[in-house]
């Protein structure tokens, strides 16, 4: 796992810890990938522009509250973190995994029933609160009342998850001293550092006095980023170098490439016959790789055309039939046989009873949906993070080795646009004595 951290405090790089369950929580946004558990409120984002239902799934906030979230990997109730993110904690105790409180037991002994649940031990909710938000409106458990609500672009989903943490603080004042940070991973690299400047700017608006009781205040400690889209352009980029790393292209492919394209593997000029054959051929050597986990299996039920189309699928639509559950002999393991079982347990009537999902408001429970009718209008946040940088607030930003996605490479090059001081460049991670990376 790669990890990168700054301290605006004392101007140095720094490791996140977390040592106050009591004084802390946490927002984690599940954006397009579902938390779907424990529905224990909504909250109606009263704009008069749109009427959105977001869904809140909370842990720890209350006593003796069973929290969870939903749809991660390892078939675990949690949000969907990258397979290509998981520290050496998780990849040694991987049928538990690392974030969830609650998890859905494996396949292996699947008998058709409703799957169970058990707790997990390494939940990072033993060390803090978190509250998990699907986002946007479409994902999970969310919905809005009208179609129109569907139809959100990056800012207004922004806005609408600042009010939606505002009416939610409001209900909840005996958490208003609380430490805040801001949590996600993935696609949430683009609306998270957003929302964090929209909080931080609230928070200077309230010390100002210029609030006027319209939000609350929160107490804005920092932010928390795993393998985070962050910048069209360097992200998508940086995955032929990344390759070439991996030994996934050979070095005359790759040399070829960088001359011929002059480094830009993106924005390529249909005219240049060489850069045009050399991005073709390096599309069809990584068309059956998968993106997340390039050591694992690539096992969608359906394939892109073409090895581009693939590259640029960050999320692909999952059809996955209940069928696998009885593969016992399949030729290789799958994740998405895991992911299965989430889809069982969120779809039983039973199950959305116990979690007040509102009949009627959604239909089949998706781990990632994909058919959001949602318009991607930011493409880099590079400056979000370099205007946070300059403040007061804590980021850490960590990535997995081995996803080609959202690739390390590209996030270490736009954190040195930052100019941020290296407290710790490079060290090793130990776990059970052994060096993990």
């Amino acid at each position: 796992m790669v990890q990168n951290a700054w301290d605006n405090e004392e101007g140095r790089m720094f490791h996140l810890i977390n040592d106050d369950h009591d004084a802390m929580f946490m927002i984690d946004l599940c954006f397009f990938c579902s938390s779907g558990s424990n529905v224990e409120e909504e909250f109606y984002d009263g704009d008069d522009d749109w009427d959105s239902h977001y869904q809140l799934y909370k842990d720890g906030m209350d006593a003796g509250m069973d929290g969870g979230w939903g749809g991660g990997r390892d078939g675990e109730f949690y949000h969907d973190g990258d397979e290509g993110s998981r520290d050496a904690i998780d990849r040694n105790h991987d049928s538990e995994g690392i974030a969830a409180p609650i998890n859905v037991h494996d396949n292996q002994n699947y008998n058709g029933s409703l799957p169970s649940l058990h707790y997990n031990p390494y939940a990072w909710t033993q060390g803090l609160n978190i509250i998990y938000v699907d986002a946007p409106v479409g994902t999970g458990f969310s919905y809005s009342t009208t179609q129109e609500g569907y139809y959100i672009d990056d800012y207004e989903a922004v806005s609408q998850i600042y009010q939606f943490l505002s009416k939610w603080l409001l209900a909840h004042p005996q958490y208003f001293e609380n430490m805040l940070y801001v949590g996600g991973d993935s696609y949430s690299g683009i609306p998270l550092p957003m929302i964090v400047q929209e909080i931080f700017n609230g928070k200077l608006g309230f010390d100002a006095g210029n609030q006027a009781g319209t939000y609350p205040f929160m107490n804005l400690r920092g932010y928390v980023l795993g393998n985070p889209k962050t910048d069209d352009f360097l992200d998508d980029n940086s995955r032929v170098p990344f390759a070439h790393r991996l030994t996934l292209i050979s070095d005359e492919l790759f040399e070829s490439a960088k001359e011929s394209c002059n480094g830009d593997y993106v924005n390529v000029n249909e005219n240049n016959t060489q850069c045009v054959s050399d991005i073709q051929e390096i599309d069809e050597l990584l068309l059956q790789i998968n993106l997340m986990q390039v050591l694992e299996p690539n096992c969608q039920t359906a394939s892109p055309r073409s090895g581009k189309e693939y590259l640029n699928r960050r999320y692909l639509e999952e059809d996955i039939d209940e069928s696998l559950l009885v593969q016992t002999s399949s030729a290789y393991w799958c994740r998405e046989y895991n992911y299965v079982l989430a889809g069982v347990w969120a779809n039983d009537k039973s199950v959305r009873a116990a979690l007040n999902v509102r009949n009627g408001t959604i239909g089949v429970w998706k781990r990632c949906n994909s058919s959001i009718a949602y318009t991607k209008t930011v493409t880099s946040t590079v400056d979000y993070h370099r205007n946070l940088s300059n403040t007061n607030l804590r980021a850490l930003i960590y990535s997995g080795d081995h996803d080609l996605s959202v690739t390390h490479l590209g996030t270490q090059y736009w954190i040195s646009l930052l100019n941020l001081t290296q407290y710790e460049i490079w060290r090793t991670w130990y776990v059970d004595g052994q060096v993990a990376g």
